[in-house]
Parts: C-alpha cells; sequence; structure tokens
C-alpha cells in the first residue's frame, strides 16, 4: 500500500470524514477572485486585505517553503439540535459553532501527523481555519465543490463540514479535483439569503453577510437588515439550511467534545458579563475568538432582544443607552423606536 492510501485509511479511521491530497502549488485563481472582490468593494476595507496578505493566504509555499503536497480534510459537524427550552428571550448561534469542531479536527490532523512521521521523515505543519485559503484547496483535493453561496459541498455531507489540512515536504501522488457542480439551475441559497448578499453566483458582498456583521464592530447594521436579523447571537446558516443538498444529511454520533454552546444562549444574562467573564465562559468557542468583537456580541444580543418581543426587554435596553459603544446604542435606540 503506497503512502498516500496509509494516510486517507488512517485519516478516516481516526474520524476524518474525508481526506484528499494535492500539491502546493499557488492559488492563482483565488487570488484574482479576491482581487476582484476588491476591486468591486465586496470586501470592506477594515478586513485589512492587501496584495501582501492576498499572496500569503494563496501561496503554501510562503506557509511552508520548500512545500510539495497538501493533505486537505473535512471533518462533518452536522447534529441534530438539542434544543432547550428558555424562559427568556435567547440568541441564536448558527449550527457549525454549536461547538469547537475546528479545535477537534486539529487535534485529529495533529495526531495523523505522529502517525505519518512513522513512515515517513519529512516536515509537516497542521492549519485549520486559516492561514491558507482551504476551499479552493478543498476542490483541488478532490474533496467537494463550490456551491453558488461560495461555501464547500461534499458528496455526503453537504456542506456541513469544516475544512483543514496538513503542509509537507514529501510528495504524495495528488487527487483529482472535483468538477461536479450539484447546483445546476438552482439557486434557492441566493433567493433566500436574508440580505440578498450573494450578489450572483459564487460572489459574496461581505458587507451585506450576517455571518461577517455579526463578529464585527466595524461594519454599521443597515436599518433595513435589523428586523431581519431576527434574534441571531452569531453567524447565519439560512443559505445551507435552505440548500437540498444538505436534507440528506445524517447527523453524527461522534461530535467535538470541546466549546459547545448548544444552539441558543440566553442574552440577557449574557449581557451582564465583562468581556474577561465572557471569554473565559466561551473560552473554547468560537464566538469567543480573537477576532470576533466583544462588543459585536453585546451589540447582537440587544438587536436579539430588541427583537423579541419580550417586555423584559425594556429595561435592558434602557440601560444601555448609555453605553460607551456608538455601535451598540444605535441598534438600543432603534430598538427602543421600534418597540414603542
Amino acid at each position: 500500500m503506497i503512502l498516500a492510501d496509509i494516510i486517507k485509511k488512517e485519516a478516516y479511521n481516526s474520524g476524518i470524514h474525508l481526506t484528499g491530497i494535492t500539491t502546493a502549488d499557488d492559488l492563482s485563481e483565488e487570488t484574482l477572485r479576491i482581487q476582484y472582490c476588491l476591486k468591486e468593494d465586496l470586501i470592506p476595507v477594515r478586513t485589512g486585505l492587501n496584495e501582501k496578505k492576498i499572496k500569503k493566504f494563496c501561496s503554501p509555499s510562503i506557509f511552508m517553503p520548500g512545500a510539495k503536497s497538501i493533505i486537505m480534510t473535512a471533518l462533518c459537524y452536522y447534529e441534530e439540535e438539542k434544543e432547550i427550552l428558555y424562559d427568556e428571550p435567547v440568541g441564536e448561534i448558527a449550527p457549525y459553532t454549536w461547538r469547537n469542531n475546528y479545535k477537534f479536527l486539529r487535534k485529529k490532523l495533529q495526531k495523523l501527523v505522529k502517525f505519518i512521521k512513522t513512515y515517513s521523515s519529512g516536515n509537516f505543519k497542521v492549519f485549520v481555519n486559516g492561514p491558507l485559503a482551504e476551499k479552493p484547496l478543498a476542490v483541488r483535493a478532490g474533496i467537494g465543490f463550490y456551491g453558488k453561496n461560495g461555501i464547500i459541498y461534499t458528496h455526503n455531507y453537504g456542506s456541513k463540514v469544516v475544512l483543514g489540512g496538513i503542509i509537507t515536504d514529501i510528495e504524495l501522488p495528488p487527487d483529482k479535483s472535483e468538477k461536479t457542480d450539484k447546483c445546476n439551475t438552482c439557486n434557492l441559497c441566493m433567493r433566500h439569503c436574508p440580505t440578498g448578499a450573494i450578489i450572483k453566483p459564487y460572489i459574496i458582498n461581505r458587507k451585506k453577510c450576517i455571518q461577517y456583521l455579526s463578529q464585527t464592530i466595524h461594519e454599521v447594521i443597515p436599518e433595513n437588515y435589523r428586523k431581519l436579523w431576527e434574534n441571531r447571537l452569531y453567524g447565519c446558516s439560512t443559505c445551507q439550511d435552505i440548500c437540498p443538498q444538505n436534507k440528506k444529511v445524517i447527523p453524527l454520533r461522534d461530535l467535538s467534545p470541546y466549546g459547545i454552546t448548544g444552539s441558543t444562549i440566553p442574552v440577557i444574562p449574557l449581557l451582564k458579563l465583562t468581556e474577561k467573564e465572557f471569554r473565559e465562559k466561551y473560552r473554547d468557542n468560537q464566538i469567543s475568538a480573537s477576532w470576533v468583537d466583544f462588543n459585536a456580541i453585546r451589540r447582537n444580543a440587544l438587536l436579539a432582544l430588541a427583537n423579541s418581543g419580550d417586555n423584559r426587554a425594556l429595561p435592558v435596553l434602557r440601560k444601555a443607552l448609555n453605553d460607551t459603544c456608538l455601535q451598540v446604542r444605535e441598534i438600543v435606540e432603534w430598538g427602543l423606536r421600534h418597540k414603542r
């Protein structure tokens, strides 16, 4: 059995659902796509993306000089929602964030590297959720294909996966890239996106995307989005929930034990937390990641509260009228006007 097959077998046995291999060549098409989105003002300036950062993001050889191969993997995270019925307003968490699946995958990949080292003396680096462009690498490794919502879809697990990889300086035979496009004429994700962020197939306007807006305080949530926001606390999965390709995905039993939040979090107790308390309480979950602004979480919680229709929201909103964050105050003022 050749090493590539041994790696794939061990990955599957360790609970990694899909594995494919590709070269460490630069991602020229992804570079052009990002440059186009920047030119069309579809990516906020505050992300700090520039030519240097795009090059690093799309150049595996910068991440590991001398790299020859990349082992790309996908871990399915789909689970049945165990809804907890709270007698108070809650904020909704996007399904991929109900628990920390990225950490779960990273640990599996780290164990896989130790296994591979019993067969090879090469160098290896694990990456999950950055700093390389994982989606085009997954396509090139034959794991999946792009949906019109810009998310990677797989044949057995739909888009209910997180991606990660291992880059190495050993040479492994690459798999054929995934050319399938099951979307065909379907455009349900485009039609049902609450804010119309999918402006054309495969192109997303991040300034409109609730997933992006929910984690940053620097972008203003337009007034016409605020009712559409409903009770989201972090993330948005509408484009995936509506997709027919996700309807047959079977819930898993082997789930990440890290950073479990569940599908909802009560927002009034959350708003009483300091940033330190919040990051400690949810330290293993993405909602407390360094790139997620605490004021954005507070703003989202207040917006969910304003949209709840619950009378207990009023005193909490009034108390936040003097908040030090302008974005928070703006949402509170809107919420109080909306509730009158």
